[in-house]
């Protein structure tokens, strides 16, 4: 062990850093990204529910799917 945590010490411990400028660009781009694809997946599945009269299965799917796949995308734009 080190010794007392800083509260035990009486000192305050510093608050966390702000975020940068690029982490809250890529966490916006990513929040834009899951957007987009949301509003792709359930425009593609709520125009063929309307072709082919079957909603809301085709809605469901396109979104799940793309929704799996923006979540892919921001995982993978993240790795190191």
């Amino acid at each position: 062990m080190d010794g007392p945590q800083p509260e035990q010490r009486g000192e305050r411990r510093q608050p966390p850093a702000a975020p940068s400028g690029a982490e809250r660009s890529r966490g916006l781009a990513s929040a834009a990204l899951l957007i987009a694809a949301l509003v792709v997946g359930v425009g593609l599945g709520w125009a063929v529910d309307r072709q082919l009269d079957s909603a809301p299965w085709w809605t469901v799917v396109f979104a799940s799917l793309c929704i799996l796949a923006g979540l892919w995308r921001v995982l993978k734009g993240s790795a190191p």
